[in-house]
């Protein structure tokens, strides 16, 4: 029998500002080391698992009602299917995939022979934190949607893997108000290890 985890965090992340009848829900594959955990409130705490020509992952929402702040939300069945492999996977995670954010500017500039990439994010509310989603132009770019990449941010010196199209950001004006990211492409892999240039 299944069980059900509820992380408030992660809740309240998917549903602030969001309207739970119209916003498109989509469900997020995650292996056994994702478990779970109280502190999981953005998409980047979790890792997607690898898939190749999966069906969609689109939740259609059948009816939604709210009565003394409680708000109901029905889904109907979804059914995946693939032509090919599809990871193990142990957890599903709903997230809203319309959210997005006027408060966030995101830019980029390449050189022709996409060597070098740079993706500019930019907090434009200096007083709140600000989040949202950042969607790259993947084929564009030369990169391969199944495999993920590094976003180097130059001003910190962090790392992030991103997977796919769209990957969730936070920017705090107070630490940090904006990502320059240079995007590291994956070389290879050596038992384990991911190389990025």
């Amino acid at each position: 029998m299944a069980s059900y985890n509820k992380n408030n965090a992660w809740a309240e992340r998917q549903v602030e500002d969001a309207n739970l009848g119209s916003d498109q829900f989509v469900i997020y594959l995650t292996a056994n080391g994702s478990a779970p955990v109280a502190t999981n409130s953005v998409l980047g705490d979790v890792t997607e698992v690898s898939y190749t020509n999966l069906s969609t992952r689109n939740i259609t929402t059948s009816s939604s009602s709210q009565s003394s702040g409680t708000y109901k939300l029905v889904l109907t069945d979804l059914v995946l299917t693939a032509s090919g492999a599809v990871a193990t996977f142990r957890w599903v995670f709903i997230y809203n995939d319309t959210a997005t954010n006027d408060e966030l500017i995101c830019y980029g500039k390449a050189t022709r022979d996409l060597d070098n990439i740079i993706v500019v994010v930019v907090n434009l509310d200096c007083y709140h934190v600000q989040s949202g989603w950042v969607e790259l132009p993947l084929q564009d770019l030369g990169l391969d949607p199944e495999h993920p990449y590094q976003m180097h941010d130059l001003l910190s010196d962090a790392r992030y893997l991103w997977h796919g199209a769209r990957n969730f950001v936070q920017l705090d004006p107070g630490r940090s108000p904006a990502h320059i990211f240079r995007l590291r492409r994956r070389v290879h892999n050596e038992r384990d290890f991911d190389y990025f240039l």
